[in-house]
């Protein structure tokens, strides 16, 4: 699949998220960057971020599996509908327990819960003044300090 380049507001988003998450769970997770993800039926997205369970090994004999990953999240700016409704859906699919949407043009964050049946059963729109969690640790976050200043 065609990329669309990165650009430096994306970057920054992903940078931004990343430094978040790695000073409140790295002990807990590994946060993978950018990275593929085997979901199974010959898909391997490249998710811009990726909570993965923690594995001594860092994942050096395979890629990550589905089953690996507790939360994928997706900074959209021109790709929001590719990441709606193609890459969100496999995820759901592949029963990964949260994916989120950085919805760089509305400055709020789509969040997908409870896989079921090939989709997602609970969909939360969080504004830049609520707050968000990462389900598997219970860790919240201000949506201020994930999505752009």
């Amino acid at each position: 699949i065609e990329m669309s380049p990165i650009g430096s507001l994306h970057a920054a988003v992903v940078n931004q998220i990343v430094e978040c998450f790695f000073e409140r769970l790295s002990k807990k997770v590994i946060v993978s960057v950018q990275n593929p993800l085997d979901i199974g039926g010959n898909s391997l997205p490249e998710s811009d971020i990726i909570l993965l369970k923690r594995k001594e090994n860092h994942y050096t004999q395979s890629h990550p599996l589905a089953s690996d990953a507790l939360l994928v999240v997706e900074v959209s700016g021109s790709t929001f509908e590719k990441d709606k409704y193609v890459k969100v859906p496999l995820y759901a699919q592949a029963e990964i327990p949260q994916a989120w949407i950085v919805n760089l043009q509305e400055n709020e964050i789509e969040v997908y819960r409870n896989p079921k049946d090939g989709r997602y059963k609970n969909i939360e729109i969080i504004s830049s003044t609520d707050s968000v969690t990462v389900d598997c640790f219970g860790q919240s976050f201000a949506a201020s300090e994930l999505l752009p200043s």
